[in-house]
C-alpha cells in the first residue's frame, strides 16, 4: 500500500476502487488537478499494514497538492463577467476569479470533506493557500479552511496558539475583507479561552497597525451578553486618536453592534467619550 501524502504527482492509493477513481481523474485532469487524499484518512499516517514514519517532505508535498486541487477548483469555477468588478470594489491587488465568498467555502468544505488533518497540516495548507495565492479568491479559501466546520478544525482554529497565525493573516492581509473575515477567529479564540486571548488583544489594541487594531475592536461582535466591556473599552481606547477611516468605523461599528444588547452602556459610553470622532459616533449611535 501507498502512504498518504506522496510527494507531488504521486497518487494516494487507500484501496483499488479508489486507485481505479483517481487513475479515472488523472486521465481528464492534469497533475495541479489531482484529487486530494480520500474520505477519512490521515495525511499523516500510513494506510493497511504499513507504519513507516513520514517525512516532513513529504507531508509537505501532499499539504501543497491539496491546495493545488483547491485552487483548481477555484479556478474552475470563475466568472470572468465578475472578476473586474469584484476586484475593482475590492480595491486588489490580485486579481479576482469573481467568486462569492458563500461559493467559496462550499467549495472548500466539499474538498477537506472526510480529510482528516493534523494540526500542522491544517496550518501548514492554511499558509500554502495564502502565501502562494495568485487570485484574490485562494485566500479567501485560505480562510475557509481555518474556518471549516468539523470538530478537529475547530479545535485547531479555537486554539490560543493560532492567534499568531491570524496575526500573520491579518498583517500580510490588510485590507478589510480579508481582516474582517479574519475577525472571526479571533472571536472563536476570545470564547473558548478568553484570558488568553484578552491578554493578546489587549496588545493588539495598542499595535501600530490599524488592521491589526481593526481586529482587536472588533473580535466581540457577535459575543452579545458575553461581551467583555473592559475589553472592548481598552480595545477602543487604542484607535480613538486615530484618523484612519477603518479604525473609526471598527469602533463605531462595535459600539453599534453592542448597543443591540445594552443600548444604555453604549449611551453613556459615549457621553462619557466626547473625544469620538464624528464618525464613531455617528455608526454608533445609528440604533439608539
Amino acid at each position: 500500500m501507498a502512504l498518504l501524502g506522496q510527494p507531488r504527482g504521486a497518487a494516494v492509493v487507500p484501496d483499488l476502487d479508489h486507485r481505479r477513481r483517481v487513475d479515472r481523474l488523472e486521465t481528464r485532469h492534469p497533475p495541479r488537478d489531482r484529487a486530494a487524499p480520500g474520505p477519512a484518512h490521515r495525511l499523516d499516517a500510513g494506510v493497511g499494514d504499513h507504519h513507516d514514519v513520514v517525512g516532513a517532505d513529504v507531508l509537505s508535498g501532499a499539504v501543497v497538492q491539496l491546495g493545488h486541487a483547491i485552487r483548481a477548483e477555484l479556478a474552475a469555477a470563475a466568472d470572468p463577467a465578475r472578476a473586474e468588478s469584484m476586484r475593482a470594489y475590492l480595491k486588489s491587488e490580485l486579481p479576482c476569479h469573481g467568486i462569492g465568498n458563500a461559493a467559496v467555502r462550499k467549495l472548500v468544505a466539499a474538498r477537506l470533506r472526510g480529510v482528516a488533518l493534523s494540526a500542522a497540516e491544517w496550518e501548514r495548507l492554511i499558509r500554502e493557500l495564502w502565501d502562494g495565492a495568485e487570485y484574490r479568491e485562494e485566500r479567501f479559501a485560505a480562510l475557509s479552511v481555518a474556518r471549516a466546520r468539523a470538530r478537529a478544525y475547530r479545535r485547531y482554529a479555537e486554539r490560543p496558539e493560532s492567534l499568531a497565525l491570524y496575526e500573520y493573516l491579518i498583517r500580510t492581509g490588510a485590507w478589510w475583507d480579508l481582516v474582517d473575515e479574519t475577525a472571526h477567529l479571533v472571536e472563536g479564540v476570545l470564547v473558548a479561552h478568553p484570558e488568553a486571548a484578552a491578554a493578546v488583544l489587549r496588545r493588539w489594541a495598542v499595535d501600530p497597525d490599524v488592521w491589526v487594531r481593526r481586529v482587536a475592536i472588533t473580535a466581540q461582535l457577535h459575543r452579545g451578553a458575553g461581551t467583555d466591556l473592559a475589553l472592548l473599552a481598552d480595545a477602543i481606547a487604542g484607535s480613538v486618536d486615530d484618523p484612519d477611516f477603518f479604525a473609526r468605523k471598527a469602533i463605531g461599528w462595535a459600539l453599534r453592534q453592542y448597543a443591540r444588547t445594552d443600548p444604555d452602556w453604549v449611551r453613556g459610553y459615549l457621553a462619557a467619550h466626547p473625544e469620538l470622532s464624528p464618525l464613531s459616533i455617528r455608526e454608533a449611535s445609528k440604533h439608539l
